[in-house]
């Protein structure tokens, strides 16, 4: 069951705005648990996921009620004033009063609710903590795709200053009568093309950081800090088995359990219903007394019982359709099941793939980089065969390897924190 104090440690945050905003006066950086906890204290969806399970709390607390007496004091004053042939009477009479009830035995009903509101408040928690650590992946996601943007912005600049130098290679070679005027055009076509490539980046990059700081609450118009760089491959974990993640994932994820505590409440609800068809009995207790001039003390016990003989066939239509939203909401819950699974299956692939790419990707860079130097030393020391063609595929050999190496490491980086995502495992910084 959704534990009510994994929710109760959000709260704690709501008073983390001041202290984190006076701190990027000091610190260089944005990490990525700063963001995280900008997230938790400023994201709307998860402060109106934590205000629905509030509600839903209330609610239980409220169906608790009716097992409860009432008690209601009350004061009567009037003040009336008749004016008739015979002469005029005032009157001003005020009297106190108080009544109370309490509903001792029912058959039933009241516990069928209470419970039911129950299942409810903890399918709001659940629901809760699901939009909450789906929130912190969007944070995970979009800080280390701001992250990515930013190491493709260097790969393209880093584009721009050897087309740069190529081209001056070129032109050298051109004065001294080594290659042909023509290859100035190829050049100067390749460094107007690295630019516009470093333009773009520029601009993935800006999307990057609008997302970012709409996530985490980040006034829109002010500048975000540099981000903490994690361009590193780091430790890679062993994957545990396949059946095992998502056997273990159904149980665990909190949009299936919601769905579960949902299925527990729509039972009850049946069988509120088939109580509401059948007998039904209840006894009450009551007491009043006023103070007016004529003093009253009333005390009463009351037993009713009443058997629906015919009422349209509207009880027995509740009964089936309380039956039929059951048959429904398990049907989703078996389709749910089955897209779980799959989504499981899926980014664990996903993962497995991508840190494959990650060992290719570094091979590839190791030798578009051995390539690439060997080829543009070749063209400045003028060797036989090395021409502008031969420097510039190797420079777009090494734009590719390190864009691809970016891609593949920030993939990897993303996709773990989806599998503990998907598959119900708490997410880091939660």
């Amino acid at each position: 069951m959704f534990s009510t104090m994994k929710l109760s440690h959000w709260s704690s945050f709501f008073g983390f705005v001041a202290l984190a905003a006076s701190s990027w006066s000091q610190n260089e950086t944005l990490s990525l648990i700063e963001a995280i906890s900008m997230a938790r204290t400023n994201n709307g969806t998860i402060r109106s996921a934590m205000l629905d399970h509030e509600a839903s709390k209330s609610r239980v607390a409220s169906s608790f009620s009716s097992f409860l007496p009432s008690v209601t004091p009350s004061y009567r004053y009037n003040s009336s004033r008749t004016s008739t042939t015979s002469g005029v009477t005032n009157l001003n009479d005020g009297f106190p009063s108080v009544s109370a009830s309490w509903q001792l035995i029912d058959s039933g009903q009241r516990e069928l609710t209470f419970r039911a509101s129950k299942r409810f408040a903890a399918q709001a928690g659940s629901n809760a903590l699901q939009t909450i650590r789906q929130i912190l992946f969007s944070v995970h996601e979009q800080y280390l795709n701001t992250l990515r943007a930013q190491e493709l912005v260097r790969v393209s600049e880093a584009s721009v200053e050897r087309a740069e130098e190529i081209l001056k290679a070129t032109e050298a070679q051109i004065a001294a009568k080594q290659v042909a005027e023509k290859d100035r055009l190829q050049a100067q076509a390749d460094r107007l093309n690295a630019k516009v490539d470093f333009l773009g980046a520029k601009n993935q990059l800006s999307s990057a950081t609008a997302s970012l700081k709409a996530t985490i609450g980040w006034d829109i118009l002010r500048p975000l800090p540099p981000l903490d760089k994690m361009l590193e491959a780091g430790t890679i974990e062993p994957l545990a088995d396949l059946a095992e993640m998502i056997k273990s994932g159904i149980a665990s994820r909190e949009d299936l359990r919601s769905r579960r505590f949902g299925i527990e409440a729509q039972r009850l609800s049946v069988s509120r219903a088939q109580r509401d068809a059948g007998i039904s009995f209840s006894i009450d207790t009551n007491y009043a007394r006023n103070w007016s001039n004529t003093e009253l003390d009333s005390r009463s016990i009351t037993f009713l019982t009443s058997i629906p003989l015919f009422d349209g066939n509207a009880r027995r239509e509740a009964v089936r359709q309380e039956e039929f939203g059951l048959r429904s909401e398990i049907s989703s819950y078996d389709q749910a099941v089955r897209v779980a699974s799959a989504e499981i299956e899926s980014v664990y692939l996903e993962l497995a793939q991508n840190r494959e790419r990650i060992e290719a990707a570094t091979a590839a860079l190791e030798a578009a980089r051995l390539n690439y130097k060997a080829a543009s030393e070749a063209q400045k020391l003028g060797a036989d065969g090395t021409s502008v063609i031969t420097v510039l595929t190797a420079k777009i050999s090494l734009v590719t390897a390190e864009s691809n190496y970016v891609d593949a490491l920030y993939d990897v980086k993303i996709s773990e924190v989806l599998l503990k995502l998907v598959t119900g495992q708490p997410i880091p910084g939660e």
